[in-house]
């Protein structure tokens, strides 16, 4: 009796070093019974919630999770659960905290399986990631802004490699030089420019190659797709 409280002991003593260590909140969910352990401590830090007293399975992620992810939160947990070879469930959605907003969650929990293979109890943690989210929605808007304005505008923008290949190429170019965009993907920078343009061209862009943030200014003639 006296070796198994001691390993009780031990066992909770790690358990509070990791919840104390990890920046998420620890769940425990018992499949059978439908009931859910949540630390508290965590939970308030994170989504509002004082004194978590709910074990209902079905409060604390139906209710709470935002009503366009629940669906697809299910339906991916329920198929993983079906595949037991698979013992990790992982997925984002959105949480609803106490003052009515809602948090981007990752949530990843080890499923405990019985010796038929069939769940019955996932140990996990919540971590709130809004701060992650809210950067790359700002990033993806700020990139279809910048895009926006380069594939409207009039004048040609390229992007290419240290060795001239070109990566990127706005539609403009067709309306301009007559050439697709797509098609001059792959294709030298300096490859349709006048030859007695050539060697400028090739100092000012060996120039820019070796001055990280330099700027260049040129005037050359370039090749139109109709010959001229």
């Amino acid at each position: 009796r006296k070796e198994a409280e001691d390993l009780l002991r031990q066992s909770n003593e790690r358990y509070n070093i990791v919840t104390k260590a990890t920046n998420g909140s620890i769940w425990d969910w018992n499949i059978l019974t439908n009931e859910v352990i949540r630390d508290n401590k965590r939970l308030e830090t994170l989504f509002g919630y004082e004194g978590w007293e709910s074990n209902e399975v079905d409060h604390f992620w139906n209710k709470l999770t935002h009503p366009e992810d629940w669906a697809r939160v299910t339906k991916r947990r329920n198929k993983i659960f079906e595949n037991t070879a698979q013992n990790y469930w992982e997925d984002e959605y959105r949480f609803l905290k106490t003052d009515g907003q809602y948090a981007y969650v990752y949530d990843r929990g080890y499923i405990i399986r019985n010796s038929e293979g069939k769940p019955i109890r996932m140990i996990g943690a919540s971590q709130d990631i809004s701060e992650r989210k809210t950067a790359e929605e700002t990033l993806r808007n700020s990139e279809l802004r910048f895009r926006s304005l380069i594939e409207k505008g009039n004048e040609i923008i390229a992007l290419h490699d240290a060795k001239g290949k070109i990566l990127y190429m706005s539609p403009s170019v067709e309306t301009l030089l007559g050439y697709r965009a797509e098609d001059r993907i792959g294709m030298s920078a300096l490859e349709a420019i006048y030859p007695e343009d050539l060697p400028k061209m090739k100092m000012m862009m060996a120039a820019l190659m070796n001055t990280p943030g330099g700027l260049g200014n040129e005037q050359w003639r370039h090749l139109h797709a109709n010959g001229s």
